[in-house]
Protein backbone atom coordinates (compact mmCIF):
# COMPACT_ATOMS: atom_id res chain seq x y z
CA UNK A 1 0.00 0.00 0.00
CA UNK A 2 1.29 3.56 -1.26
CA UNK A 3 -0.15 7.14 0.27
CA UNK A 4 -1.02 10.10 -2.01
CA UNK A 5 1.80 11.61 -3.85
CA UNK A 6 2.73 14.29 -5.55
CA UNK A 7 0.39 16.55 -2.85
CA UNK A 8 1.61 19.60 -0.23
CA UNK A 9 -0.56 20.35 2.08
CA UNK A 10 -0.96 23.78 3.48
CA UNK A 11 -3.09 24.45 6.53
CA UNK A 12 -5.14 27.53 8.07
CA UNK A 13 -4.84 28.39 11.08
CA UNK A 14 -7.85 29.93 11.21
CA UNK A 15 -9.85 26.98 10.41
CA UNK A 16 -8.29 24.11 13.17
CA UNK A 17 -8.70 20.80 11.14
CA UNK A 18 -8.88 22.05 7.76
CA UNK A 19 -6.21 21.21 5.71
CA UNK A 20 -6.19 22.37 1.99
CA UNK A 21 -4.75 19.70 -0.26
CA UNK A 22 -2.99 21.10 -3.35
CA UNK A 23 -1.29 18.58 -6.66
CA UNK A 24 1.80 19.65 -7.64
CA UNK A 25 1.31 17.51 -10.72
CA UNK A 26 -2.24 17.67 -10.93
CA UNK A 27 -2.68 16.40 -14.40
CA UNK A 28 -1.87 12.63 -14.39
CA UNK A 29 -3.02 12.25 -10.83
CA UNK A 30 -6.72 13.70 -11.99
CA UNK A 31 -6.94 11.59 -14.59
CA UNK A 32 -6.02 8.85 -12.56
CA UNK A 33 -8.77 10.05 -9.70
CA UNK A 34 -11.46 10.68 -12.74
CA UNK A 35 -11.34 6.96 -13.80
CA UNK A 36 -11.62 5.36 -10.42
CA UNK A 37 -14.26 7.97 -9.01
CA UNK A 38 -16.58 7.88 -11.98
CA UNK A 39 -16.60 4.08 -11.70
CA UNK A 40 -18.91 2.45 -8.88
CA UNK A 41 -17.58 -0.68 -7.12
CA UNK A 42 -18.33 -3.54 -9.80
CA UNK A 43 -17.64 -1.05 -12.64
CA UNK A 44 -14.22 -1.25 -11.37
CA UNK A 45 -13.62 -4.66 -10.57
CA UNK A 46 -15.39 -5.87 -13.90
CA UNK A 47 -12.32 -4.54 -15.56
CA UNK A 48 -9.23 -4.56 -12.68
CA UNK A 49 -10.03 -7.66 -12.18
CA UNK A 50 -10.05 -9.31 -15.58
CA UNK A 51 -6.83 -7.57 -16.32
CA UNK A 52 -5.00 -9.36 -13.38
CA UNK A 53 -6.23 -12.54 -14.12
CA UNK A 54 -5.24 -12.44 -17.73
CA UNK A 55 -1.35 -10.95 -16.87
CA UNK A 56 -0.83 -13.04 -14.52
CA UNK A 57 -1.86 -16.21 -17.10
CA UNK A 58 0.38 -14.36 -19.88
CA UNK A 59 3.85 -14.08 -17.20
CA UNK A 60 3.37 -17.71 -16.30
CA UNK A 61 2.61 -19.22 -19.75
CA UNK A 62 5.40 -16.77 -20.93
CA UNK A 63 7.67 -16.88 -18.20
CA UNK A 64 10.32 -19.64 -19.81
CA UNK A 65 10.59 -17.10 -22.66
CA UNK A 66 10.73 -14.14 -19.95
CA UNK A 67 13.91 -15.74 -18.10
CA UNK A 68 15.52 -16.41 -20.93
CA UNK A 69 15.63 -13.28 -22.56
CA UNK A 70 16.13 -11.80 -19.12
CA UNK A 71 19.38 -13.91 -18.74
CA UNK A 72 20.66 -12.84 -21.94
CA UNK A 73 19.95 -8.99 -21.13
CA UNK A 74 21.98 -9.73 -17.58
CA UNK A 75 24.80 -11.71 -19.26
CA UNK A 76 25.13 -8.85 -22.07
CA UNK A 77 25.11 -6.14 -19.21
CA UNK A 78 28.04 -7.95 -16.75
CA UNK A 79 29.99 -7.97 -20.16
CA UNK A 80 29.55 -4.41 -21.16
CA UNK A 81 29.52 -2.81 -18.01
CA UNK A 82 29.93 -5.38 -14.96
CA UNK A 83 26.40 -4.03 -14.20
CA UNK A 84 24.32 -6.43 -10.72
CA UNK A 85 21.91 -8.96 -12.71
CA UNK A 86 18.85 -7.54 -12.93
CA UNK A 87 16.52 -8.76 -15.32
CA UNK A 88 15.70 -11.71 -14.09
CA UNK A 89 14.74 -10.34 -10.48
CA UNK A 90 12.58 -7.61 -12.34
CA UNK A 91 10.76 -10.46 -14.22
CA UNK A 92 10.62 -12.61 -11.24
CA UNK A 93 9.20 -9.45 -9.01
CA UNK A 94 6.83 -8.93 -11.72
CA UNK A 95 5.29 -12.59 -11.45
CA UNK A 96 5.23 -12.69 -7.90
CA UNK A 97 3.33 -9.68 -7.94
CA UNK A 98 0.68 -10.69 -9.93
CA UNK A 99 0.83 -14.46 -7.97
CA UNK A 100 0.16 -11.88 -5.23
CA UNK A 101 -2.91 -10.08 -6.88
CA UNK A 102 -4.32 -13.38 -7.95
CA UNK A 103 -3.79 -15.08 -4.54
CA UNK A 104 -5.52 -11.51 -2.67
CA UNK A 105 -8.64 -12.08 -5.47
CA UNK A 106 -9.31 -15.13 -5.43
CA UNK A 107 -9.38 -15.37 -1.56
CA UNK A 108 -11.19 -12.64 -1.33
CA UNK A 109 -14.11 -14.57 -3.47
CA UNK A 110 -13.41 -17.63 -0.77
CA UNK A 111 -13.45 -15.15 1.95
CA UNK A 112 -16.85 -13.45 0.79
CA UNK A 113 -18.44 -17.32 0.53
CA UNK A 114 -17.77 -18.34 3.68
CA UNK A 115 -19.00 -15.35 5.18
CA UNK A 116 -22.71 -16.02 4.14
CA UNK A 117 -21.93 -13.77 0.91
CA UNK A 118 -20.68 -10.80 3.43
CA UNK A 119 -23.60 -11.09 5.50
CA UNK A 120 -21.42 -12.19 8.75
CA UNK A 121 -19.63 -9.13 9.21
CA UNK A 122 -17.35 -10.43 11.56
CA UNK A 123 -16.01 -12.64 9.74
CA UNK A 124 -15.68 -11.47 6.83
CA UNK A 125 -13.46 -8.84 8.92
CA UNK A 126 -11.45 -11.63 10.27
CA UNK A 127 -10.48 -13.36 7.36
CA UNK A 128 -10.00 -9.83 5.72
CA UNK A 129 -6.95 -9.31 8.16
CA UNK A 130 -5.73 -12.73 7.37
CA UNK A 131 -5.73 -12.55 3.83
CA UNK A 132 -4.53 -8.52 4.03
CA UNK A 133 -1.07 -9.87 6.16
CA UNK A 134 -0.46 -12.97 3.46
CA UNK A 135 -0.46 -10.52 0.64
CA UNK A 136 1.88 -8.20 2.70
CA UNK A 137 3.77 -11.00 3.64
CA UNK A 138 4.34 -12.80 0.16
CA UNK A 139 5.26 -9.50 -1.42
CA UNK A 140 7.61 -8.89 1.13
CA UNK A 141 9.31 -12.06 1.42
CA UNK A 142 9.65 -12.03 -2.48
CA UNK A 143 11.68 -8.84 -2.51
CA UNK A 144 13.64 -9.82 0.30
CA UNK A 145 14.56 -13.21 -0.95
CA UNK A 146 15.26 -11.81 -4.53
CA UNK A 147 17.00 -9.10 -3.49
CA UNK A 148 19.34 -10.65 -0.68
CA UNK A 149 18.39 -7.71 1.93
CA UNK A 150 19.45 -8.17 5.48
CA UNK A 151 16.75 -6.49 8.51
CA UNK A 152 18.22 -5.09 11.06
CA UNK A 153 15.18 -3.70 13.48
CA UNK A 154 16.02 -2.11 16.52
CA UNK A 155 12.61 -1.64 19.01
CA UNK A 156 10.37 -4.34 17.51
CA UNK A 157 9.44 -4.69 20.90
CA UNK A 158 7.38 -1.48 20.89
CA UNK A 159 4.84 -2.20 18.69
CA UNK A 160 2.59 -3.66 21.59
CA UNK A 161 0.12 -3.05 22.78
CA UNK A 162 -1.90 -0.98 20.84
CA UNK A 163 -3.98 1.02 20.27
CA UNK A 164 -1.10 2.66 18.67
CA UNK A 165 -0.91 5.41 16.12
CA UNK A 166 1.95 4.47 13.38
CA UNK A 167 3.74 7.63 11.47
CA UNK A 168 6.21 5.98 9.12
CA UNK A 169 8.69 7.15 6.78
CA UNK A 170 7.82 6.23 2.67
CA UNK A 171 10.92 5.82 0.70
CA UNK A 172 9.93 3.45 -1.68
CA UNK A 173 7.66 1.40 -3.79
CA UNK A 174 8.04 -1.58 -0.91
CA UNK A 175 8.08 0.31 2.64
CA UNK A 176 4.39 0.17 2.45
CA UNK A 177 4.02 -3.25 3.56
CA UNK A 178 6.80 -3.20 6.11
CA UNK A 179 4.27 -2.56 8.99
CA UNK A 180 2.73 -5.84 7.84
CA UNK A 181 6.16 -7.35 9.11
CA UNK A 182 6.59 -5.42 12.57
CA UNK A 183 3.46 -4.89 13.54
CA UNK A 184 0.80 -7.58 12.14
CA UNK A 185 3.41 -10.36 11.71
CA UNK A 186 5.39 -9.69 15.16
CA UNK A 187 2.83 -8.50 17.05
CA UNK A 188 -0.75 -9.90 15.59
CA UNK A 189 -1.61 -6.12 15.76
CA UNK A 190 -4.75 -5.50 12.74
CA UNK A 191 -3.75 -2.48 11.31
CA UNK A 192 -6.11 0.36 9.69
CA UNK A 193 -4.47 2.07 6.84
CA UNK A 194 -4.61 5.78 5.15
CA UNK A 195 -3.76 5.28 1.63
CA UNK A 196 -4.65 7.17 -1.90
CA UNK A 197 -7.68 6.42 -3.06
CA UNK A 198 -6.57 5.61 -6.87
CA UNK A 199 -5.41 2.33 -5.49
CA UNK A 200 -8.79 1.17 -5.87
CA UNK A 201 -7.37 -0.07 -9.43
CA UNK A 202 -5.37 -2.71 -7.75
CA UNK A 203 -8.04 -5.63 -6.59
CA UNK A 204 -5.74 -6.83 -4.30
CA UNK A 205 -6.49 -3.44 -2.48
CA UNK A 206 -10.00 -2.60 -3.37
CA UNK A 207 -11.81 -5.93 -2.29
CA UNK A 208 -10.49 -6.80 1.03
CA UNK A 209 -9.22 -3.19 1.83
CA UNK A 210 -12.65 -2.35 1.00
CA UNK A 211 -13.36 -4.49 3.92
CA UNK A 212 -11.42 -3.80 6.76
CA UNK A 213 -11.28 -0.34 8.47
CA UNK A 214 -9.17 1.57 6.23
CA UNK A 215 -9.58 5.14 4.35
CA UNK A 216 -9.02 5.98 1.11
CA UNK A 217 -7.68 9.47 0.83
CA UNK A 218 -9.25 11.43 -2.04
CA UNK A 219 -6.58 13.76 -3.11
CA UNK A 220 -9.04 16.01 -5.40
CA UNK A 221 -12.02 16.30 -2.51
CA UNK A 222 -13.79 19.46 -2.86
CA UNK A 223 -14.99 18.96 0.69
CA UNK A 224 -11.45 19.02 2.66
CA UNK A 225 -13.35 18.82 6.09
CA UNK A 226 -15.02 15.51 5.04
CA UNK A 227 -11.66 13.82 4.51
CA UNK A 228 -10.95 14.78 7.80
CA UNK A 229 -14.00 13.69 9.43
CA UNK A 230 -13.52 10.78 7.51
CA UNK A 231 -9.91 10.06 9.12
CA UNK A 232 -11.14 10.72 12.53
CA UNK A 233 -13.97 8.57 12.06
CA UNK A 234 -11.65 5.87 11.34
CA UNK A 235 -9.38 6.67 14.82
CA UNK A 236 -12.14 5.23 17.09
CA UNK A 237 -13.33 1.81 18.60
CA UNK A 238 -9.58 1.13 18.89
CA UNK A 239 -8.54 -1.88 20.95
CA UNK A 240 -5.32 -2.85 21.98
CA UNK A 241 -5.24 -4.97 19.00
CA UNK A 242 -5.35 -2.47 16.58
CA UNK A 243 -3.02 0.17 14.76
CA UNK A 244 -3.82 3.38 12.44
CA UNK A 245 -0.87 3.84 9.80
CA UNK A 246 -0.34 7.21 7.96
CA UNK A 247 2.58 8.40 6.07
CA UNK A 248 2.61 11.93 6.68
CA UNK A 249 4.93 12.71 4.08
CA UNK A 250 2.36 11.69 1.66
CA UNK A 251 4.59 10.65 -1.45
CA UNK A 252 8.51 9.53 -1.49
CA UNK A 253 11.08 11.47 -1.60
CA UNK A 254 12.86 13.11 -4.32
CA UNK A 255 15.02 16.11 -4.08
CA UNK A 256 12.66 18.12 -6.23
CA UNK A 257 9.50 17.56 -4.23
CA UNK A 258 11.13 18.09 -1.14
CA UNK A 259 12.38 21.40 -2.25
CA UNK A 260 8.94 22.57 -3.27
CA UNK A 261 7.12 21.13 -0.41
CA UNK A 262 9.91 23.68 1.92
CA UNK A 263 9.50 26.58 0.12
CA UNK A 264 5.32 26.24 -0.16
CA UNK A 265 5.95 25.81 4.23
CA UNK A 266 8.35 28.42 4.09
CA UNK A 267 6.21 30.57 2.59
CA UNK A 268 2.82 29.87 4.27
CA UNK A 269 3.56 28.80 7.82
CA UNK A 270 7.74 29.89 8.77
CA UNK A 271 6.63 29.29 12.18
CA UNK A 272 6.70 25.22 11.54
CA UNK A 273 9.11 25.56 8.55
CA UNK A 274 12.17 26.56 11.26
CA UNK A 275 12.18 22.88 12.73
CA UNK A 276 12.49 20.66 9.50
CA UNK A 277 14.72 23.61 7.37
CA UNK A 278 17.70 21.25 7.79
CA UNK A 279 15.73 17.75 6.14
CA UNK A 280 18.18 16.03 3.80
CA UNK A 281 16.40 12.89 3.21
CA UNK A 282 12.55 12.89 4.62
CA UNK A 283 10.00 15.25 2.74
CA UNK A 284 8.20 17.53 5.59
CA UNK A 285 4.99 15.88 7.10
CA UNK A 286 1.95 16.99 6.36
CA UNK A 287 0.02 17.48 9.59
CA UNK A 288 -3.37 17.45 8.89
CA UNK A 289 -4.11 13.82 8.40
CA UNK A 290 -1.71 12.60 11.36
CA UNK A 291 -3.30 15.12 13.83
CA UNK A 292 -6.73 14.19 13.15
CA UNK A 293 -5.82 10.30 13.92
CA UNK A 294 -4.14 11.71 16.62
CA UNK A 295 -6.89 13.66 18.54
CA UNK A 296 -9.85 10.57 17.44
CA UNK A 297 -7.38 8.14 18.65
CA UNK A 298 -5.71 9.59 22.15
CA UNK A 299 -3.60 7.11 21.49
CA UNK A 300 0.31 6.26 21.90
CA UNK A 301 2.43 7.17 18.69
CA UNK A 302 4.94 4.57 17.22
CA UNK A 303 7.95 6.52 14.66
CA UNK A 304 8.99 4.00 12.04
CA UNK A 305 12.37 5.08 10.11
CA UNK A 306 14.21 3.27 7.98
CA UNK A 307 17.58 3.53 6.09
CA UNK A 308 18.37 1.65 2.75
CA UNK A 309 15.19 1.42 1.04
CA UNK A 310 15.70 4.61 -0.83
CA UNK A 311 17.06 2.00 -3.85
CA UNK A 312 13.32 1.25 -4.63
CA UNK A 313 12.07 4.80 -4.99
CA UNK A 314 11.12 3.81 -8.48
CA UNK A 315 12.32 1.12 -11.53
CA UNK A 316 14.80 3.28 -12.82
CA UNK A 317 16.60 3.06 -9.22
CA UNK A 318 16.11 -0.85 -8.78
CA UNK A 319 17.28 -1.69 -12.54
CA UNK A 320 20.66 0.26 -11.45
CA UNK A 321 20.98 -3.13 -9.08
CA UNK A 322 22.04 -0.45 -5.66
CA UNK A 323 19.48 -2.89 -3.53
CA UNK A 324 20.98 -6.24 -4.20
CA UNK A 325 22.66 -7.68 -0.94
CA UNK A 326 21.82 -4.16 1.06
CA UNK A 327 21.25 -4.25 5.03
CA UNK A 328 18.20 -2.33 5.49
CA UNK A 329 18.26 -0.61 8.95
CA UNK A 330 14.59 0.00 10.76
CA UNK A 331 14.25 1.78 13.92
CA UNK A 332 10.92 1.87 15.87
CA UNK A 333 10.40 4.37 18.92
CA UNK A 334 7.24 4.53 20.99
CA UNK A 335 6.06 8.38 22.24
CA UNK A 336 3.84 8.21 24.81
CA UNK A 337 0.14 10.31 24.08
CA UNK A 338 0.92 11.84 27.83
CA UNK A 339 4.02 13.06 26.21
CA UNK A 340 2.37 14.82 23.42
CA UNK A 341 1.58 18.57 23.71
CA UNK A 342 -1.93 19.23 23.48
CA UNK A 343 -3.09 22.02 21.07
CA UNK A 344 -2.80 21.55 17.46
CA UNK A 345 -0.02 24.33 17.13
CA UNK A 346 2.40 22.54 19.49
CA UNK A 347 1.63 18.88 18.18
CA UNK A 348 2.39 20.31 15.05
CA UNK A 349 5.68 21.99 15.86
CA UNK A 350 6.09 18.70 17.84
CA UNK A 351 5.74 16.72 14.62
CA UNK A 352 7.62 18.95 12.47
CA UNK A 353 10.50 18.18 15.27
CA UNK A 354 10.62 14.35 15.64
CA UNK A 355 10.66 13.99 11.39
CA UNK A 356 13.92 16.26 11.60
CA UNK A 357 15.22 14.31 14.50
CA UNK A 358 14.24 11.12 12.32
CA UNK A 359 15.99 12.71 9.62
CA UNK A 360 19.02 13.70 11.83
CA UNK A 361 19.22 9.45 12.42
CA UNK A 362 18.85 8.33 8.27
CA UNK A 363 22.16 11.31 8.24
CA UNK A 364 23.95 9.64 10.98
CA UNK A 365 23.68 6.07 9.25
CA UNK A 366 24.73 7.82 6.00
CA UNK A 367 27.90 8.69 7.40
CA UNK A 368 28.95 4.81 8.11
CA UNK A 369 30.72 2.46 5.80
CA UNK A 370 28.15 1.30 3.24
CA UNK A 371 27.00 -2.70 3.85
CA UNK A 372 26.19 -4.37 0.21
CA UNK A 373 27.37 -7.27 -0.58
CA UNK A 374 25.80 -7.37 -3.75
Amino acid sequence: MAPAENVIWSGSPRKPGTWRQVSSDAGAGRATHTIVSSLPWWGRRLITVPVVLIAWALSIVLSPVLFVAAVLVDGWRAVSSRATPMAWRMVAILITYLTGELFAVVGAFFIWVSSGFGTNRARLIRLSYKLQLGWGTLLWESVRVIFRLRIQIDGIEVGRPGPILILARHASIIDNVLPFQLFSRAHGMTLRYVIKKELLMDPALDIAGSWIPNHFVDRQATDPEGEIKALRQLGTGLTENDGLLIFPEGTRFTKERQERALASLQKKNPRFHRHVAGLRHLMPPHPGGALALLEASSTDVVLVAHHGFDGFAQVKDIWAGGMVGKVVTVRMTRVPFGEIPEGRGHRTEWLFKVWQEMDDWISSLDQQPVANDG
